[in-house]
């Protein structure tokens, strides 16, 4: 075979990723360094390689694998001496389906590996070596956080940057301006941004204004027509008395939304029947910002009887909202 090499890796091994396969390079002895007359090469796995730039987490390579959907994590096996290169994206195949163009790991403050895809969209996979998955930021079903529009902005390459408190996560995107292509570097902004909600930036390509209070302000073309919208779906499974509560009949009463640090949310069933979540109290002042809100909120969930029971929590406004989880009082019908 002739294969060619995508990438090389250093590790126990010097890690080779090829189109075909995937291989270990080491001398014949422990320590010593590879020479033209020791050198050891021997396959480890054959699912090959595409030309996406691996990154590494420690002693582990994720890499792409050769049609370009598949994350794979290449690392050291102790029970069977050799690298093996489990599935990363397996639980959640639909997100990377268009492929893979670009990808990059940022380490603080969060173990995150972002991924440009072939649609425009960007998705980013919490990796833990406890467990892994993907997220999307870019429509379809299941759990997904809008955060740009494909009819108008396109990421086209990642990169991260170590920082001093959290690793920049930089991009290009592609907009469409006024009918015209443009091209912009553009910056995740820093997520810890304390406890004052007025200190946190949850806009999508926006910019900051400081100063003298202003009637007008100039230098936002980019912007115009530019939609932001956070949005996350939950196909339900309370389970029943006959097993499983997917393909039933059933009803959602009332739903528990846990929040943390978040201001701004609506909840309901579908995206036509949203109703807004109270955080500002009657004993609030009116002349500042509502404070960063931890803790439960319930909603009274006023839907129908289906067979899908979907829960949308929406965040329609630029201010931040992290949900650690869902409870739903749900009637489910054997």
């Amino acid at each position: 075979e002739i294969n060619v090499i995508r990438y090389l890796s250093s590790s126990r091994s010097l890690l080779v990723g090829t189109q075909q396969s995937e291989f270990a390079v080491r001398a014949s002895g422990t320590d010593e360094p590879i020479t033209p007359t020791n050198a050891q090469i021997k396959q480890q796995s054959a699912h090959g390689s595409s030309e996406v730039e691996p990154v590494k987490v420690g002693h582990t390579v994720l890499f792409v694998q050769r049609a370009g959907r598949k994350v794979r994590e290449l690392t050291y096996n102790f029970n069977s001496d050799t690298y093996i290169a489990p599935d990363m994206s397996i639980l959640a195949e639909d997100i990377t389906e268009t492929g893979i163009v670009d990808m990059t790991y940022q380490q603080e403050p969060d173990s995150v590996v972002w991924a440009a895809l072939n649609d425009g969209s960007m998705a980013c996979m919490t990796y833990q070596r406890a467990g892994a998955g993907f997220l999307s930021i870019t429509s379809s079903d299941e759990v997904r956080l809008a955060v740009t529009s494909q009819s108008h902005a396109l990421v086209e390459s990642v990169v991260s940057i170590p920082s001093s408190s959290e690793d920049e996560v930089y991009m290009i995107v592609q907009r469409t301006i006024n009918g015209a292509t443009k091209r912009y570097v553009e910056y995740l902004k820093n997520f810890d941004f304390g406890t004052d909600v007025s200190d946190a930036f949850f806009t999508d390509c926006g910019l900051s204004y400081t100063g003298t209070a202003a009637t007008t302000l100039s230098g936002l073309t980019h912007l115009e027509g530019e939609p932001v919208v956070i949005l996350a779906t939950m196909r339900l499974e309370a389970g029943s008395t006959d097993g499983t509560a997917q393909g039933k009949i059933k009803r959602i009463d009332e739903v528990t939304a846990r929040f943390f640090r978040t201001v701004n949310a609506q909840v309901g069933g579908n995206t036509a029947t949203l109703d807004r979540i109270p955080f500002r109290s009657g004993a609030d002042a009116m002349d500042v910002a509502i404070p960063l809100f931890d803790g439960d909120k319930e909603i009274e969930f006023p839907s129908g009887f289906d067979q899908d029971s979907f829960v949308v929590v929406r965040q329609d406004l630029p201010l931040p909202m992290t949900i650690i989880a869902v409870f739903a009082r749900v009637q489910t019908f054997d």
